[in-house]
């Protein structure tokens, strides 16, 4: 699959550049400062590991799946952390339809992965870096939607995504398969008596099908039966709907 590299961003102290091994030394340094705010963010220590970190996402990025970029103070130049484009979708929609759009243009997007040295956390970096995403996203990929998630436990996380005004969207873990919660109900008057459901998942892309999956099973856990109709007429197998990650993140 096609990815969406290259991709450079600059603004008036930040400049964000595809992340590469040429950054290894940077990144070491930048996560060295202090490591009192990774608790809940994954930041290799060693070089080893950080380069293993770099290769990684550069093979989800070969996949199309991911954009990783370095983050650079751009007047002194300095490498300061990393972040990504995640979760990168897109979208196969009906024959003919003015919706379908080239392969280097995903519908949806998340913005994610992101660290920073300690010593350049709650400045103007992270608002910057993530006004340029943002801006990309929407005015330059013109994608449906683009989520911010973080771990339910991070305050310091949440309180950077809420300054950028987003809006809390749900906990990804809401209703906890209790089959009372009102998740069901919705779930219930969307499907009920639309027979053309059926088609419109048939037509709809792999990632599409699998995300129906996936969010049914999370919702209605203890409904066995419901589960493998809604795996077969999706034309994706039972086994192969993985459950969703209960990591009680929040979608902004």
């Amino acid at each position: 699959m096609t990815d969406c590299l290259p991709l450079a961003l600059s603004g008036r102290c930040v400049r964000l550049e595809p992340l590469s091994e040429a950054h290894l030394d940077g990144l070491l340094a930048a996560a060295s400062v202090s490591r009192e705010t990774y608790e809940l963010t994954f930041v290799p220590s060693a070089a080893y590991a950080m380069l293993m970190y770099i290769r990684r996402l550069r093979s989800d990025a070969t996949a199309g799946t991911v954009i990783p970029l370095a983050t650079l103070h751009l007047p002194s130049g300095r490498v300061v952390g990393s972040t990504s484009f995640l979760n990168i979708e897109r979208w196969r929609w009906p024959a003919g339809s003015a919706m379908q759009r080239p392969a280097t243009e995903p519908d949806v997007v998340e913005i994610g992965a992101t660290w920073l040295a300690h010593d350049v956390q709650r400045t103007a970096i992270n608002t910057e870096a993530k006004l340029l995403m943002l801006g990309h996203a929407f005015d330059r990929w013109d994608v449906h939607r683009v989520s911010l998630k973080t771990d339910v436990r991070n305050a310091r996380s949440r309180a950077a995504i809420e300054r950028l005004g987003a809006k809390l969207d749900a906990y990804s873990d809401r209703g906890k398969g209790d089959l009372y919660h009102h998740d069901i109900e919705d779930v219930v008057a969307v499907v009920d008596g639309r027979v053309e459901l059926h088609g419109e998942l048939a037509a709809a892309g792999e990632g599409v099908r699998r995300y129906v999956v996936e969010q049914v099973r999370g919702l209605s856990a203890a409904c066995s039966s419901a589960i493998g109709a809604i795996a077969k007429c999706s034309g994706v197998r039972g086994d192969d709907a993985r459950w969703p990650a209960r990591s009680y993140q929040i979608i902004f």
